[in-house]
């Protein structure tokens, strides 16, 4: 089964913190996130604002409020998504809510303006599988919507020793039910 709200896998490296790319002064940060919660890791639910720069894509008539594929906020009006995600239409992006079936006062949508696929994505082996989402107006941040760092370097595995990866997840291939795993 799968979990409707961000999962997190630890890796094997050490964690240094990356510089601010954009200027933001936020990037990375996570302010409605107490370093004294809970730690989640290895598969377990994340809490609210503990990853503010997470996204759900979103389309109209799908379960779970129209949850199609996760996505990064890497500023107030760009956002990192799969290639594989945006080939079909996207509505609108949602930030501030980590649990896809939850109602939260934080969360934000905005609408999809422009989309952009890597040029050389490869529909059936996933190569280049990256795209770039305009939204439609800046979003505001807050402790709950901020945008993640990206890293000055181009050697990441030299400037990172611990990281972290998050997003919604499923078990099955193009399973669209969420439920819980054990």
């Amino acid at each position: 089964m799968s979990l409707p709200f961000p999962v997190v896998v630890p890796l094997t490296c050490d964690f240094i913190p990356p510089p601010d790319l954009l200027g933001t002064n936020i990037c990375g940060t996570r302010p409605a996130y107490a370093p004294d919660q809970y730690r989640v890791l290895g598969g377990t639910n994340a809490r609210q604002g503990e990853f503010p720069w997470i996204g759900s894509l979103r389309i109209e008539g799908l379960d779970f409020g129209g949850h199609w594929c996760g996505s990064t906020l890497i500023n107030s009006q760009w956002v990192l998504t799969a290639a594989h995600c945006v080939e079909y239409y996207v509505d609108r992006v949602v930030f501030g809510n980590a649990h896809l079936t939850d109602d939260s006062d934080n969360e934000v949508a905005v609408e999809v303006a422009d989309i952009f696929v890597h040029p050389e994505y490869d529909t059936n082996w996933f190569f280049n599988d990256i795209a770039l989402i305009r939204l439609a107006e800046p979003v505001t941040f807050s402790d709950y919507v901020r945008p993640a760092c990206l890293s000055e370097s181009s050697d990441e595995l030299k400037d990172y020793r611990r990281c972290l990866v998050a997003g919604w997840e499923t078990l099955t291939l193009y399973s669209r039910q969420f439920g819980h795993t054990d």
